[in-house]
């Protein structure tokens, strides 16, 4: 019978074509591809049968998709219920492949401890930040997400607040608010929560003091975050600014209690996070809407937006005062976006 050699014909196949294209994440495949194009079907160099060869050819072709699919994908846990004998379960990007699939499509020559070894970063387990560039509330955990230092690990995932995507509501997070944050498997929601579990649950910076006093004085003001955004609503509603001056007054003297640096609790923590995009908001829209400047005669105040605009990972979620201004007056009659 005339034979084929192997490696001619491999090294012409789609696998050998498309293994350099590959990601990098995906090397197995790659290791796979290359071996495969370059080496014979047996130990013997000899002429090998077509139809045994078409067999082999078949057989990769058949595990070469699979692959492909669960490395392209990039999931976390991919369970594949039956495939003549065979099972597959891909774990943090780990192919784990039975012997008995090989058995099966009778290939001697591949060595299963392939797919048994994933290469550094292969499959990352990312996980994703619901937001909208707009929403104070999902600006709170963004801010936290920078200052952890997780821009890699916790990907930005943008919402249309005016035109909401029908499957985030239907297959991520079923009350169709932003932020939420998908992670292990699990999609949690409300910001001040999220910036906590952030904090406690990812590696960088420690964001919440670990002092029991300080702790409580931390939790009083995360608390008062609400009354002081209903505060900021009130008065633009009305004509009074008693509500706005005492919510702002009471900004001021906690800004004082600890005198070790220029934030509530004198030093950077989620706190300062929690206020920043409201500030962020109130300042120009009272100053546009009712000539009233929450700085005048609050120093502690003033220094903290000043040494808050020099902190890196706030700044690279500010959006312009005037673009915040125009779409809290357009969209909102001046009120408060309900994300």
């Amino acid at each position: 019978m005339t034979g084929t050699s192997y490696t001619n014909l491999l090294s012409t196949s789609p696998f050998h074509k498309v293994a350099h294209k590959l990601p990098s994440y995906s090397l197995p495949l790659q290791a796979l591809c290359l071996r495969r194009s370059t080496r014979p079907f047996s130990n013997k160099t000899s002429a090998v049968p077509k139809a045994a060869i078409a067999t082999e050819y078949y057989s990769y072709f058949l595990a070469f998709l699979v692959l492909l699919l669960c490395t392209h994908l990039r999931v976390k846990w991919v369970f594949v219920s039956r495939l003549g004998e065979f099972r597959f379960l891909m774990r943090e990007g780990v192919f784990l492949a039975g012997v008995k699939f090989f058995r099966l499509f009778s290939i001697p020559a591949l060595n299963p401890r392939l797919f048994l070894m994933a290469p550094q970063g292969f499959a990352s387990s990312t996980s994703k930040l619901y937001t909208s560039y707009i929403c104070p509330y999902a600006q709170r955990v963004w801010i936290a997400r920078n200052s952890k230092g997780l821009q890699e690990k916790i990907k930005l995932v943008p919402i249309d607040l005016e035109d909401r995507p029908p499957w985030y509501k239907e297959k991520v997070y079923p009350p169709n608010k932003v932020p939420s944050l998908e992670h292990d498997n699990e999609v949690r929601g409300e910001s001040l929560d999220l910036m906590k579990y952030i904090d406690s649950s990812f590696e960088g910076p420690a964001l919440y003091p670990n002092d029991p006093a300080m702790r409580e004085f931390a939790e009083e003001l995360l608390s008062y975050s609400d009354t002081f955004n209903r505060a900021v609503l009130f008065s633009l509603k009305g004509e009074s600014l008693n509500e706005i001056s005492s919510a702002v007054n009471y900004l001021e003297m906690a800004l004082s209690k600890f005198s070790d640096g220029p934030f509530f609790l004198g030093q950077f923590s989620l706190v300062d996070i929690a206020y920043a995009p409201f500030v962020e908001r109130f300042h120009p829209l009272l100053l546009e809407v009712k000539n009233y400047d929450i700085t005048t005669g609050r120093p502690m105040l003033r220094s903290w937006i000043e040494n808050m605009n020099k902190i890196e990972a706030y700044k690279q979620t500010k959006r312009d005062p005037q673009e915040l201004v125009a779409v809290l007056k357009k969209r909102f009659s001046v009120t408060l976006p309900p994300c």
